[in-house]
């Protein structure tokens, strides 16, 4: 709440989605820097030497690749099929190398779970808690209930969506873990920018306020300034209260 108030709602959604959109591209280069950085494969065997791929050309070159396809692992330069217990053929793996399978070592990892970290942070700064807070003041007061039940609704439906596609399409068939994520920051971009053009600063104004800001359309600028709503909602309260004072007498 100290930040809601002092540096407002619009701020702390673009700021919060801007930084978001930031370490997203992060992410997706951490993923991008443990494939290109792993061991490369100087041979492959069977259906680990090739993939249908989107984004990549779909040759098995490193071990980040042969390790992201189904039931293949790496030794020693050689991507070939097996399961966790070794290789099926093992004639087909270097002597006395080792047999990796499901993951390679790398000394880069660690960089994707420090980015998601603090997209986390990034995230909880004002995009986990903003949404339902312009969204409980911009809609006018008959229409409340069932504005926010649907745009609750949305949320959750979205969240489903993301939740139950990523498996599918950071598959190396389809966009790959970078690009997923590099998809990602792409609709965060895309967001930041509409949100920039029409979502307008609330901090300090009244529901009524809110609602004929919302009546009135933007200004020349994307939104009514926050200072001549005050202005005005601070006006009519002291019109009020003069009424007041004279019923009085």
């Amino acid at each position: 709440m100290f930040l809601v108030d002092r540096l407002g709602r619009r701020t702390l959604v673009l700021l919060s989605l801007g930084i978001v959109g930031v370490f997203l591209v992060f992410i997706g280069g951490s993923f991008y820097i443990y494939r290109v950085s792993s061991l490369e494969v100087t041979d492959a065997y069977g259906t680990c030497g090739s993939t249908n791929a989107i984004v990549w050309s779909g040759i098995t070159t490193y071990c980040y690749d042969c390790e992201n396809l189904d039931d293949c692992g790496f030794c020693g330069g050689v991507c070939t099929s097996g399961n966790s217990t070794g290789p099926f053929e093992s004639n087909e793996c270097p002597a006395d190398a080792s047999w990796d399978f499901g993951e390679c070592y790398n000394p880069y990892r660690w960089w994707c779970v420090v980015f998601i970290l603090s997209y986390l942070i990034a995230f909880g700064l004002g995009m986990s808690g903003m949404p339902w807070t312009i969204n409980s003041e911009i809609y006018p007061s008959k229409y409340r209930s069932i504005a926010v039940s649907w745009a609750t609704c949305s949320n959750w439906t979205g969240n489903l969506i993301i939740s139950s596609t990523y498996l599918s399409i950071s598959e190396p068939e389809a966009l790959t873990a970078y690009g997923a994520f590099w998809m990602y920051a792409v609709f965060a971009l895309l967001g930041w920018i509409w949100f920039y053009c029409t979502l307008p600063e609330t901090k300090g104004l009244s529901l009524e306020a809110i609602e004929r800001l919302f009546e009135d359309g933007p200004s020349d600028n994307g939104y009514d300034t926050l200072d001549s709503q005050v202005e005005d909602d601070n006006d009519e309260e002291t019109e009020v209260e003069r009424e007041s004072f004279s019923d009085e007498k």
